[in-house]
């Protein structure tokens, strides 16, 4: 019996699994717009005082720890069958039979699944500049693919789950 809770865990399914066709993180530049915040917090936290500069290097250590998890943890990948996606600490493994459907928002891409829930995936967005322009972006691309990918599953299985 696996040590893990639910079934089918994996301890880093995006980098270990050899099936994966299309990867999908984020770009040098998006992980740089993550990581700016932190050399600003620690100039706020200078100009504070140094009667709470423990307080403000804590916070900045938890702020910067989280920025840049985000800038190089999130991942979304597809496989044959499965759509990963990896966040900061939780990752999950769709089956593409079960999505129903797929958009791309200013926080990330939304995928949503037949039990009626939604999972989101930091890896991949769309800019409020690209909605208000109408403009094609890096985003609806992901969104073409992994839609491509689950009609071609569902053809090959005679699926009608739309």
């Amino acid at each position: 019996m696996s040590k893990h809770r639910r079934k089918g865990y994996e301890s880093e399914p995006v980098s270990l699994d050899p099936t994966i066709t299309c990867k999908w993180t984020l770009r040098r530049w998006e992980r740089f717009v993550y990581l700016v915040p932190v050399p600003l917090l620690s100039v706020a936290g200078t100009l504070v005082g140094v009667e709470k500069l423990l307080l403000e290097a804590a916070m900045f250590f938890l702020v910067g720890a989280l920025f840049f998890l985000v800038a190089f943890r999130s991942a979304v990948a597809l496989t044959s069958n499965a759509l990963m996606i990896r966040n900061v600490m939780t990752w999950r493994k769709i089956p593409l039979t079960h999505i129903q459907s797929v958009e791309v928002g200013y926080f990330g891409l939304i995928v949503g699944y037949s039990s009626g829930r939604a999972w989101v995936g930091l890896a991949v967005g769309k800019s409020n500049l690209s909605f208000w322009l109408r403009r094609r972006s890096r985003g609806d691309d992901v969104v073409a693919s992994i839609l491509a990918a689950v009609a071609a599953v569902r053809t090959a299985t005679g699926s009608k789950n739309e």
